[in-house]
């Protein structure tokens, strides 16, 4: 399911590269405004809600719901919703809820993950195109460099799916983001040949958009059904404090003159505080 999110950004990267060569940036916004606005009725009208959610509201609406989605999965229709575990009331979905005894340790260490993993992640993202302008390329093979990333990012990803169906899952996502920081420091290393330039690009982008893939998986288990679409939300919001502060902590650097092996080094730490 996630590696959507990384087809999207190749794909979008190629189209980018194609309409920036033929007109100016505000094309690319133009395109991408457009088809999010084609989504809106594609995601009213065919999204179904998740059962887990209909399951909690336990009216004869939500039941009409499940049961046309269990008809549409080939899954026999539900008589009446079964009983909670001991009648247990839903947790409310709150932010007291995440910090409170029984969900904080969790809800702290999933945001630290995601914080310091998008840290890390959206300076790679934002910098490699200019990172590899700056070493003598052109603007769209700039541009194609960031798509090498997240095409790398796909292959990654699917692949951390495989392996995850047989492991722990937390243990393989903690492996590929300290392989990250591996990939990380030799992208810093490398010299100015394309094709070693470009190979290490493809490699950061297996590892690192891999590792972000899996913390999207990871976050659906830590919550029961009632706040998890808020558990959700909340780590992936945190984790954007963190694409904010990578691609500007990483623009301080770059200003000021750093190489890159020093500001790619810097910027690898704090992928190994998310592994731990």
């Amino acid at each position: 399911l996630q590696v959507g999110y990384v087809v999207g950004g190749t794909v979008g990267g190629i189209i980018a590269a194609y309409l920036i060569s033929i007109y100016d940036w505000r094309a690319v916004f133009l395109f991408a405004g457009t088809l999010s606005g084609i989504l809106i009725p594609v995601v009213f009208f065919l999204f179904p809600e998740s059962i887990d959610h209909l399951m909690l509201q336990r009216n004869e609406t939500a039941l009409s719901k499940v049961n046309k989605i269990l008809a549409r999965m080939k899954q026999r229709p539900l008589q009446g919703f079964p009983e909670t575990e001991g009648g247990a009331a839903a947790a409310s979905a709150k932010l007291t809820t995440l910090a409170s005894r029984e969900y904080r340790a969790r809800t702290l260490s999933i945001w630290a993950a995601y914080f310091l993993t998008f840290f890390a992640l959206y300076f790679i993202l934002n910098w490699t195109p200019k990172i590899l302008v700056d070493a003598g390329l052109s603007v769209e093979m700039g541009i194609g460099g960031g798509v090498i990333v997240n095409a790398g990012g796909i292959i990654g990803s699917i692949l951390l799916g495989f392996i995850a169906s047989r492991y722990s899952l937390t243990n393989v996502v903690a492996l590929y983001i300290a392989l990250a920081v591996v990939s990380m420091i030799a992208f810093g290393a490398v010299g100015m040949d394309l094709l070693v330039l470009l190979s290490t690009a493809f490699v950061l982008g297996f590892f690192v958009l891999g590792c972000t893939v899996g913390l999207y998986a990871i976050v659906p288990n830590l919550y029961p059904p009632s706040i998890r679409t808020t558990g959700t939300g909340w780590a992936i919001g945190i984790g954007r404090l963190g694409a904010i502060a990578g691609p500007y902590i990483g623009g301080i650097f770059i200003g000021l003159g750093w190489e890159r092996a020093q500001y790619f080094l810097v910027m690898s730490i704090p992928l190994l505080a998310g592994a731990a």
